[in-house]
């Protein structure tokens, strides 16, 4: 995988759209987690990652920004300061998208998506630990990082057509873990 500062680096070239489309994706393909074992409103999480797609998609600027982010914020504190790092890094994917959304220089832009490529890493792996004792579990590291990989280059070369092609599929391995959870 590429280093952090490897797809900071490469995410610069990216158009705002893009960049942001690729970090809505790192956080939507972990809400589901946050639907299941979160203690916050899932709702608030999974209607801010619509707002972002539906921008994505040449629709109206996000309404309450500086509300929903500190909303958000209060949601990855909690769980961090619970001890549940997993949780607060899913609702912290969520904020690196917003905050990717609300960047208009190309690096700061870049740097909230790198860190959402990261935190999505972090979440694999910590995944991969919970269904570390599971009969022949799924790799959830090695198909989170085959999705990165794919999704970099697809947001750099501008070839990913929509929604779905980007999510490409989601995230098969998380019933797995809710259900270990």
């Amino acid at each position: 995988m590429d280093s952090f500062e490897d797809n900071q680096e490469q995410l610069q070239i990216a158009d705002h759209r893009s960049a942001v489309a690729l970090a809505a994706a790192c956080a939507e393909r972990t809400l589901r987690l946050y639907a299941e074992l979160g203690s916050g409103d899932a709702g608030v999480l999974m209607q801010l990652v619509e707002d972002l797609w539906a921008w994505v998609d040449g629709r109206e600027e996000l309404q309450d920004v500086d509300s929903r982010r500190e909303l958000v914020e209060e949601y990855a504190d909690a769980h961090y300061d619970e001890g549940d790092d997993l949780l607060g890094h899913v609702v912290t994917t969520v904020l690196e998208a917003l905050d990717a959304y609300v960047a208009r220089k190309p690096e700061t832009v870049a740097l909230h998506v790198a860190r959402a490529l990261e935190t999505n890493a972090e979440i694999a792996e910590e995944c991969d630990g919970m269904l570390s004792d599971a009969v022949a579990p799924p790799s959830v590291t090695a198909h989170e990082e085959r999705w990165r990989l794919t999704a970099i280059r697809q947001t750099l070369q501008g070839t990913w057509m929509d929604r779905a092609t980007l999510l490409d599929g989601g995230s098969p391995w998380l019933p797995a873990v809710i259900a270990v959870a």
